[in-house]
């Protein structure tokens, strides 16, 4: 069920601990300024810790660097993350795509969710690092997204996966619109083994608010209520949107608007941040998945922003957020299940 004007307006009422770090450290730096080599540079030099207060023992984990190649005869960088003693039957897979907008971010953004999502899930896990702007311009992150999820079904055996166990796409942000995108893909070209599940993190699925359809555009008021939010506000989602240059009238840029609808769509699991512009692109969205006959489940984290766990991970409702997302994962494997 869609949420009041009053619901969503509670929702973006910031998170009191989060408040009172910000009255501490004060404005957050205004990105745009620079050019996305410069941010680039600066985000390799940041210490990326997951939430929680212990440091996490991934040395049952796997890792290895390798290339995927695309449809132009190029090839993109991936990370794979397997359990050292897998189970003889194989392991559900996982494809993800890291944030940035489209324009930031690689595989390290991920490096250590993604190998709590292979030791806690016991899954191989594959992470894309697709092409960005504005070196590579709209459409061709998509391209590698659609890419590496037909390499990673025709590789999985390879990879010591095993398909039937689950085989879920996800992203964060503008990952999780690649993943979508992909998703929708795979529905409608038949992929095989077809996909078991998404998880759409901060998802951006929706592009200009104003051509929803009645019933649903009274209710995206994020974009209002949190353009000025920390992390991602209105100034930088125009930064990211000028530099990746997408078809805003293609559904490879707004999946929410995909020609065939959403009929016959994995299960997606979901988490929403409250205070994000992005929020209502992710509670309409499901909406409409469910309408369309597509199981769903979702978290929501009231008065925090965009990202939150990257740039505040001390605060208590950054630990719940890495939780639920296995938890969500979980909740992907067991449909895969009743689904097989």
């Amino acid at each position: 069920m869609l949420r009041t004007t009053e619901e969503l307006e509670a929702l973006s009422k910031i998170d009191p601990q989060l408040e009172q770090i910000l009255k501490r450290i004060g404005p957050l730096p205004d990105i745009t300024q620079l050019e996305p080599v410069q941010i680039r540079a600066a985000a390799k030099l940041r210490h990326r810790q997951l939430p929680g207060s212990a440091v996490p023992d991934f040395t049952s984990i796997v890792t290895e660097d390798i290339t995927i190649p695309t449809r132009d005869q190029q090839t993109i960088p991936a990370r794979v993350y397997k359990p050292a003693n897998a189970s003889s039957n194989g392991s559900p897979i996982i494809l993800n795509f890291h944030g940035g907008g489209f324009v930031l971010g690689d595989i390290d953004n991920d490096d250590l969710v993604c190998k709590n999502w292979a030791q806690s899930l016991g899954a191989v896990v594959v992470s894309v690092e697709y092409r960005k702007a504005p070196e590579f311009k709209f459409p061709y992150a998509v391209h590698d997204a659609w890419d590496s999820l037909k390499w990673a079904a025709a590789n999985a055996s390879t990879l010591g996966a095993n398909p039937s166990l689950g085989f879920i796409i996800a992203g964060t942000s503008a990952g999780a619109n690649l993943a979508d995108v992909a998703a929708h893909q795979a529905r409608d070209e038949k992929l095989s083994p077809p996909l078991t599940g998404s998880l759409l993190i901060i998802p951006t699925v929706i592009g200009d608010p104003r051509q929803l359809p009645d019933k649903y555009r009274s209710h995206h008021l994020s974009h209002l209520q949190n353009e000025d939010a920390p992390i991602l506000n209105s100034k930088l989602g125009a930064y990211f949107m000028h530099h990746y240059a997408p078809d805003t009238e293609s559904h490879l840029y707004k999946p929410f608007f995909w020609p065939n609808g959403h009929t016959q769509m994995p299960p997606t699991c979901f988490l929403v941040c409250g205070m994000d512009p992005l929020r209502d692109d992710g509670l309409i969205y499901e909406e409409a998945l469910k309408e369309a006959g597509v199981r769903t489940k979702s978290y929501m984290y009231p008065g925090l922003p965009h990202g939150f766990t990257s740039m505040f991970p001390q605060l208590l409702a950054a630990e719940k957020f890495v939780k639920d997302g296995i938890e969500g994962l979980e909740w992907l494997l067991e449909e895969a299940k009743t689904r097989s």
